[in-house]
């Protein structure tokens, strides 16, 4: 089971949340202390963080710090009740993977954590496929520039990017950009895209990457709208099996 841990000090909200979990398959933690937080990181396997802008005991800002730096396999999803957050690309570039507006968790927030799990299983696809080698950058998480220098190591890569304002989400375009500028170029590549309704990622990426030489795109871009369905595991599949 998985476990998540919500930081949230509106008591009517972490009622809603609570009764959107009960009958769900994943283990619930919930505080409104940034501080307890951290002590409930250190006594629990969490698999997930989902945190309000606002907690006790420390700025949400510096509690982000505090767990890229101390936990930085555990992806960080943020509730905001403000659509125009002047704060949200801070958070984005501090580690932070989603943002969600509470208006939308109704349908957003178990597709959108559904799909963090379910994505996993497309690695467990790849080393069924007895791949030597499997290797996950996060571009959100991790330097972009240090994962453009690895990505001359290897022959063969999968990018799979969320959509952002009919485009690719930011960091994914930054470090395409930047692979260009280099001259990247003789390699395989695979596409996975995700969006709600009009998925645009793998548009964005595909015009990028075709401005790099000898580039091969392996197999059909994968699809993915919102979560992670039984017609996408196939489709992984496929895929798995195209670019090894």
């Amino acid at each position: 089971m998985k476990t998540i841990l919500h930081i949230e000090p509106s008591t009517f909200f972490v009622e809603f949340i609570k009764e959107k979990f009960n009958d769900s398959e994943y283990e619930y933690l919930c505080t409104d202390s940034y501080n307890e937080a951290l002590i409930l990181l250190e006594e629990f396997d969490v698999d997930l963080i989902i945190s309000s802008f606002e907690g006790n005991g420390m700025t949400c800002e510096e509690f982000i710090k505090n767990v890229t730096y101390s936990y930085q396999d555990i992806p960080v999803c943020i509730l905001s009740g403000n659509k125009l957050n002047s704060n949200m690309q801070q958070f984005m570039n501090l580690g932070v993977i989603q943002y969600i507006d509470k208006e939308d968790v109704d349908e957003a927030l178990i597709k959108y954590i559904d799909n963090i799990f379910k994505l996993d299983k497309y690695l467990e696809i790849l080393k069924e496929k007895d791949v030597n080698k499997i290797v996950i950058r996060n571009l959100v998480e991790q330097d972009i520039d240090e994962t453009v220098a690895e990505s001359f190591k290897y022959s063969k890569i999968i990018l799979a990017a969320p959509s952002y304002n009919a485009n690719v989400f930011p960091p994914m375009a930054v470090f395409l950009n930047k692979l260009k500028e280099r001259n990247f170029q003789k390699r395989k590549i695979g596409l996975i895209e995700n969006g709600s309704w009009a998925p645009s990622a793998a548009k964005s990426m595909k015009e990028i990457i075709s401005k790099m030489k000898d580039i091969e795109l392996v197999g059909n871009t994968v699809t993915i709208k919102s979560s992670v369905k039984q017609e996408n595991l196939k489709e992984l599949e496929e895929l798995a099996n195209k670019i090894i």
